[in-house]
């Protein structure tokens, strides 16, 4: 994930990208249980067996121009997207770039061991990364651009960088700033986590989850500057930039946080386990389909308009 060149931050995203790293975990990370993950896919591909980047390729991008496509992926952590497009044929070259050196250290030597050699990845600053003008085919934000502060600057860096009528595919979180949730999300979310019974609501440090346990903006900016700065201004932003041709909902708007340390705690060799997640899976979705809730995660797919873009003067957080 790129951030603000700010002391501090460089070691705080080449920690939580290390492989040791609890916070996107099995038993931690909502997204790792592999049943919330299909019902995100489902949502934002209609298959619970295609994932996002699967979706987007297959029905946006040519299969025929993969001998000539060239792909920048922004905020490419350890690798894992580029090496699945290889894997997949999307690109004939592909440049990646992150922030943090330890991930771009872990990103080279994985795609050396796997044998690929046309991915290029180098360490840059999304908030000021100068990118060459109508160079790309396609470009990729997976959970990296609600990172970035001067997105005007990015993205209009971006539209300047694709060709005419080029991709861009953003797998994002674009939910309140600074995780503020809204009073709504915060009631629901109370009550999803007193719908658990106790005994699934001990995390892997031994914290029981208890109603009410929200960060605050400040709590969030210590753990991470960089997180979530201006993040519910992406789909504004990505609108005014790009044609956006298609946006889908993904889950997340409560589970992100309610299954936070307990992810693990449901498992399919425990069936009453499986039966409270599915209930929670059923509100969450209940409640997103009837626009009770907002979805937080979106899967935004645009085409480049111009060479070119201004965008309007915005004062930024």
């Amino acid at each position: 994930m790129m951030i603000n060149n700010t002391d501090g931050q460089v070691d705080v995203w080449d920690a939580k990208g290390s492989p040791d790293a609890q916070v996107f975990s099995k038993d931690s990370y909502w997204l790792s249980n592999p049943a919330v993950e299909a019902n995100h896919n489902f949502r934002l591909t209609g298959d619970e067996q295609v994932d996002w980047i699967t979706y987007a390729i297959k029905k946006y991008c040519n299969s025929s121009e993969t001998s000539n496509r060239r792909v920048l992926s922004i905020g490419c952590g350890n690798g894992y997207l580029e090496r699945k497009l290889w894997e997949m044929g999307v690109f004939s070259t592909c440049d990646a770039f992150d922030y943090s050196p330890a991930s771009i250290a872990r990103a080279r030597k994985e795609a050396e061991k796997a044998a690929i050699p046309a991915i290029n990845y180098y360490v840059d600053d999304g908030n000021t990364a100068m990118l060459h003008q109508q160079s790309y085919d396609l470009v990729i934000f997976s959970m990296s651009l609600h990172h970035i502060n001067d997105m005007e600057h990015l993205l209009g860096q971006v539209a300047n960088s694709l060709k005419p009528g080029g991709l861009i595919i953003a797998n994002e979180y674009v939910g309140p700033n600074r995780f503020e949730f809204t009073k709504r999300q915060k009631e629901v979310m109370d009550a999803m986590i007193s719908l658990i019974p106790r005994e699934y609501r001990l995390s892997v440090n031994d914290h029981f989850k208890g109603t009410g346990e929200y960060p605050t903006p400040l709590e969030v900016i210590k753990d991470d500057p960089s997180e979530s700065i201006r993040s519910e201004e992406i789909p504004r932003l990505l609108n005014e930039v790009f044609e956006v041709v298609e946006t889908r909902r993904g889950s997340g708007t409560t589970l992100q946080f309610l299954l936070n340390g307990i992810a693990g705690n449901f498992r399919p060799d425990n069936p009453r386990s499986m039966q409270v997640l599915n209930m929670l899976l059923m509100i969450e979705n209940t409640l997103l389909d009837i626009h009770d809730l907002n979805a937080d995660f979106m899967l935004i797919i645009g085409r480049n308009r111009a060479p070119k873009v201004e965008l309007n003067t915005h004062s930024k957080t």
